[in-house]
């Protein structure tokens, strides 16, 4: 048989194909969502896309930076505050010292008769500018001082003298104290007195309580004097 016979070429082509028959496509890889065969992306081999934890995970890392933070800060806060203890912000050391500054910056000096400080506010009795005889009442609180617009008379008892003159640190120690001290229920609270005398300042702590109970102190914290709720 001539060999452009074309009954020969056909013949020589099938058997070829037969003994090379077509390999099956791949299989599709489990869990996968696209097969892309490496002929589609210059010969370079497959390429897949993953199907199902790539794509969640951009909103599981976004609850795990919110919720977790969230969930320290508050076994922090727990740890190192109690919400439920008393608001005794003024009655700190450095609450106590705020106080004594901002006087200084809004009369000019600590000079007066009376500064009572309460766990969220302080009351202070200054000289009238101008006269001995009648005194003026400024309620602080935080961090501003307003007159009461009213006038009281200074008596015998009453002396100025310069307020600040005592150890805030040691004074609000005592002051963390003086509750369970004096025996007063947990829902009181105490305030700090501190007064001009004849030589010197006279401090007390007082319960804000129906109960009553008091102590009197020295400026350095001291404890000279008890007198304990209901005695």
């Amino acid at each position: 048989m001539d060999d452009d016979d074309p009954e020969k070429r056909i013949a020589e082509l099938e058997a070829g194909l037969s003994d090379h028959p077509h390999a099956p496509p791949p299989p599709r890889p489990s869990g996968w969502e696209t097969y892309v065969p490496g002929s589609v992306v210059g010969q370079q081999g497959p390429t897949v896309v993953k199907r199902g934890g790539l794509r969640f995970l951009p909103v599981a890392m976004l609850v795990f930076g919110l919720v977790v933070p969230a969930v320290i800060g508050g076994i922090v806060f727990f740890a190192v505050v109690d919400p439920f203890a008393p608001d005794v912000k003024e009655q700190s050391a450095d609450g106590l010292t705020a106080i004594l500054e901002s006087m200084r910056e809004e009369f000019g000096d600590t000079m007066g008769y009376e500064l009572h400080v309460y766990p969220e506010h302080a009351v202070l009795d200054r000289r009238k500018p101008g006269s001995d005889t009648v005194m003026n009442t400024f309620t602080y609180r935080d961090g501003d001082w307003n007159s009461w617009e009213s006038e009281s008379p200074v008596f015998s008892e009453d002396h100025v003298a310069d307020l600040s003159r005592f150890d805030a640190a040691a004074v609000a120690a005592t002051l963390a104290r003086a509750a369970e001290q004096l025996g007063i229920p947990a829902e009181d609270s105490v305030f700090l007195a501190i007064e001009g005398g004849e030589t010197g300042l006279r401090m007390s702590i007082r319960a804000n309580s129906p109960v009553g109970g008091d102590m009197d102190i020295t400026p350095d914290g001291s404890v000279v004097e008890l007198r304990p709720a209901g005695g």
